[in-house]
């Protein structure tokens, strides 16, 4: 059926009209449906540390994953972004396959360079965690290479206009991932060694999966020309180096507060926080990831034609759709927090809900200057991005040195969002050298005044006890939710309805 009615005009009477509209639904709302269950997916991932791992274990899970990213942020996420940057027109020549198969010999190189390295490292990492070296020398550079292959290959779908596989392959890795470690904790202890073997385990096959169908769409090779000499490896270096600088001081802000934290206030508080400044940046996260995979091949489509005009718009754009989607969600955030808590965490933590406005602000300054570090990326200016990284990192460190001994929760916080902001006004103003871009003013003001309303709706409902009965609390994120849904659709109505890139169903 489906082949005859591809032969069909479009205007012919025997297709029903309900068809002719399925062929028009953007290509936006099919990867919001997806991205939902991904969001689904992360926010159920909380609820299962909490319920499975105590306060202890879940920090020493945090302080693992803080060495799992670390490596990835310093030595793998550099080469993906100069990846990302070109595999378009590596795609037109012919060599995107060939691409891939250099990124698994980078990614060979960089696990036995992880192990050797953390073997050398281990007592310190390991410092009053009770972590076998085994684990750390084995299981974590096998964890940082299954997770980026992971994850960039279902990328390289979406770059390549593959919504479809994006949004399967995506949801397959995170959905089996819950999964696997659901079922390995039914059968094994409750230790964070158990959660991070299935997470390899997972991670392993979805790399397998996602990497397979990447490659078959790839296109063939035309010729024998191989443009991955040392001149592009020299080119590669000037661009990564610095990047990896940045994102290595990035992760000193973002990730090695917790070793001090650690040192200062124990595991039991490092959990503490992360699950706290978790449940205010997880929806911020899933919405992010949302944003992105929506906007990013609209963005980098924008910039090809390597003008300074081009960059200027398609910046101005991309801060201005930012600003309508973001605003309105972290102020939500950062007043749902109690009430979110019923909901995405194990009774024990409910009290922690107090604290989620530390993660929704922090997550709004490091969103915005996500945006600004995509408008330096363009421009290929990675040095750009060190000094503000550099102040970003020692105000992260140094406050939470300063304020967590007496506030560990507000102080680490106020570290976190001090940090965030400082990186974005600077990344801001490095762009701003470069580009004539003009920040979204008007739009920022009415984020800000259609979202208040709501959230004083959630303070007051929230001194008044309704976030701890059921009933009352889940009316109250049914209605406001709604609100800020209708906020979201008022300022970014464009980008939720963008019609570039539609589905055609009747071809799947």
């Amino acid at each position: 059926m489906t082949g005859v009615l591809q032969d069909v005009p479009n205007d012919s009477p025997m297709i029903p009209t309900i068809v002719l509209k399925f062929r028009n639904i953007p290509a936006s709302f099919y990867l919001l449906i997806g991205r939902i269950f991904l969001g689904l997916g992360q926010l159920l991932m909380i609820r299962v540390l909490t319920s499975v791992l105590d306060s202890g274990e879940i920090g020493k899970y945090y302080l693992l994953m803080s060495v799992v990213s670390g490596i990835a942020f310093f030595a793998i996420s550099p080469v993906i972004s100069y990846i990302q940057r070109h595999l378009h027109g590596w795609n037109k020549k012919g060599v995107a396959r060939i691409a891939v198969r250099k990124i698994l010999i980078y990614l060979a190189v960089v696990g036995t360079g992880a192990s050797g390295t953390l073997y050398l490292l281990a007592n310190f990492i390991s410092i009053d965690l009770n972590v076998s070296m085994k684990i750390i020398v084995i299981l974590i550079p096998t964890l940082v290479c299954v997770n980026a292959l992971a994850g960039l290959f279902p990328d390289l779908c979406n770059l390549l206009l593959k919504y479809k596989a994006f949004v399967v392959l995506s949801n397959l890795g995170l959905w089996g991932k819950l999964g696997l470690i659901c079922l390995f904790v039914s059968v094994f202890p409750h230790l964070v060694e158990t959660v991070l073997f299935a997470m390899v385990c997972w991670g392993g096959l979805s790399a397998v999966v996602s990497g397979g169908y990447l490659y078959s769409v790839l296109k063939k090779p035309q010729n024998d020309d191989n443009p991955f000499n040392l001149k592009m490896l020299k080119e590669v270096f000037l661009f990564s180096g610095p990047l990896a600088l940045a994102v290595g001081l990035y992760w000193g802000q973002s990730e090695g507060y917790r070793f001090v934290l650690k040192n200062i206030a124990g595991v039991d508080i490092v959990g503490k926080f992360v699950i706290a400044y978790t449940l205010g940046s997880v929806l911020m996260i899933a919405i992010d990831g949302i944003f992105h995979q929506i906007y990013l091949p609209i963005f980098y489509k924008k910039i090809s034609d390597e003008t300074d005009e081009t960059h200027i718009a398609a910046w101005n754009k991309y801060a201005e759709n930012l600003a309508g989607v973001f605003i309105p969600v972290g102020l939500y955030v950062a007043f749902a927090g109690p009430f979110l808590a019923h909901w995405l965490v194990h009774e024990n933590y409910h009290s922690l809900g107090i604290y989620a406005v530390l993660g929704a602000i922090s997550q709004l300054f490091r969103i915005f200057s996500v945006s600004c570090y995509f408008g330096i990326i363009a421009r290929k200016n990675t040095g750009l991005l060190i000094l503000p990284s550099l102040l970003g990192v020692i105000v992260a460190l140094a406050g939470t040195f300063v304020l967590s001994p007496k506030f560990p929760m507000l102080g680490t916080g106020i570290s976190l969002i001090s940090a965030n902001f400082i990186v974005s006004v600077g990344f801001y103003f490095q762009l701003k050298r470069k580009l004539a871009v003009k920040m979204p003013w008007p739009r920022i003001g009415e984020a800000i005044l259609l979202s208040l309303p709501l959230g004083f709706i959630l303070l007051i409902a929230h001194k008044l006890g309704w976030d701890i009965l059921t009933i009352t609390n889940l009316l109250l994120l049914a209605l406001t939710g709604v609100g800020m849904l209708y906020i979201q659709l008022r300022l970014s109505k464009d980008l939720w309805m963008q019609r570039e890139g539609k589905i055609d169903f009747l071809k799947v």
